[in-house]
């Protein structure tokens, strides 16, 4: 931070500074990006499906327009895209900005409000006791014929808020920008997905076909999984039908556990069963319907090996939580 007062005293400086620590919330900070250009970025929080952007930094050698958009990938990937400008994009040699993504009830987010001039929102907005406001830029048309210079004037009248965006004396750069309303303390917590439903089936298989020691089956988007991956499952979906199937070999045993229940005590929280495998059974399925607690995507993290399949769910609050909801092992009889 840099303040210069060339030709007055300064009596009182007030900043304000937003810091948030919390997992539903996912920042990605790009500073100084040499030459500037379109890029894609990853982030964990598949439900961060909100955004803003500011501008955080730029230098240029004449004439530039900026104006960045952002378009989602899912379940992870943000793009952020600098609208061409011929004769003055040429003349932009570096840019700093911030991606700032957040679930749903994070902030509400004004459309691209484009001031030309002097700008004056004019109507107090009610003041939210749980919300903070404040006003991204995220485009410009920088002149060269003056310093990048805007003034933020926040009027309060104790009931509602306006604000001004003016000159400072130098001249005035068109911009873009919004007005955010940030929430102070989330309200809205996820929770993992519960089993209640667990039907058990076997059979003998005379083929001798190559088969995989486990598959899961999601039937709701009929995607089938036979080694380690990541899958999301879309928030319109509230119930989650599996099939699992589970190679059954003489003289081991396949003990299973499902998840019930988060607030049980511990030797109450998952289904456990176990079942012994013989000459007159090569396979065993599992039938299961999880349903969702909280409307949101569910991201799963899948893993098999040789003897063990397991599925663990990612919940983002405050902290990150992890939930084996399904685990299956092959164990010696």
């Amino acid at each position: 931070m840099y303040l210069y007062c060339q030709y007055e005293r300064t009596y009182r400086l007030r900043i304000r500074w937003f810091a948030v620590d919390d997992q539903r919330i996912q920042v990605i900070s790009q500073f100084n990006l040499i030459p500037p250009q379109n890029l894609s970025y990853y982030y964990a929080n598949a439900n961060c499906d909100t955004y803003f952007i500011s501008i955080t930094s730029f230098s240029s050698i004449g004439p530039t327009d900026v104006q960045l958009s952002v378009f989602f990938t899912p379940p992870n990937i943000v793009s952020l895209y600098n609208h061409y400008s011929i004769g003055k994009s040429e003349n932009l040699i570096s840019l700093g900005y911030q991606i700032v993504l957040g679930i749903d009830e994070f902030f509400i987010k004004s459309n691209s409000i484009l001031a030309l001039t002097n700008y004056s929102s004019n109507v107090y907005d009610p003041n939210q006791a749980d919300r903070v406001e404040f006003y991204p830029f995220s485009g410009m048309a920088f002149q060269d014929s003056f310093i990048l210079q805007w003034l933020v004037v926040i009027d309060n009248n104790g009931v509602g808020t306006k604000y001004q965006i003016n000159d400072w004396g130098a001249g005035y750069t068109p911009n873009y920008h919004n007005k955010v309303r940030m929430l102070k303390s989330f309200t809205k917590l996820a929770q993992p997905i519960v089993c209640n439903f667990i039907r058990f089936s076997s059979k003998l298989e005379y083929r001798g076909l190559p088969r995989p020691m486990f598959s899961i089956e999601f039937t709701n988007d009929q995607t089938v999984f036979t080694a380690s991956a990541y899958h999301t499952i879309n928030k319109s979906i509230s119930n989650i039908e599996l099939k699992i199937n589970c190679n059954c070999i003489t003289g081991k045993k396949i003990k299973s556990k499902l998840f019930k229940c988060q607030n049980c005590p511990v030797s109450q929280t998952y289904y456990q069963f176990e079942h012994s495998c013989y000459g007159a059974i090569n396979l065993l399925f599992i039938n299961a319907r999880f349903i969702t607690q909280t409307n949101a995507i569910q991201e799963l993290l899948i893993d098999i090996t040789t003897s063990t399949c397991k599925i663990t769910q990612l919940i983002y609050n405050q902290k990150l939580s992890t939930f084996v909801i399904v685990d299956i092992q092959m164990i010696d009889g």
